[in-house]
């Protein structure tokens, strides 16, 4: 469970896609309910062939076959989502 600050929390899965973007949902209410995309990181220029939490959850590492690596702060990526 990752904190978003203020009380709430929420389950959080990380996906990559073949249209380059990585994808935070909240996955708090699966199987009840769909979940729903919370934020979607772009800056692979070819499809997305992975991603992992750090141990602290405080981040995203994805891999691409443009053979970059980067590495996504899951709070700023949620807070840029919100501007």
């Amino acid at each position: 469970r990752k904190s978003l600050g203020s009380d709430s929390s929420i389950d959080l899965l990380a996906s990559g896609s073949k249209d380059n973007t990585v994808r935070l949902w909240d996955i708090s209410n699966v199987p009840d309910e769909k979940g729903s995309c919370l934020a979607v990181g772009t800056g692979h220029v070819s499809a997305v062939t992975g991603v992992a939490f750090s141990a602290s959850g405080g981040f995203v590492v994805s891999s691409g076959a443009d053979k970059l690596l980067r590495v996504w702060d899951v709070e700023r990526v949620l807070n840029t989502r919100k501007s």
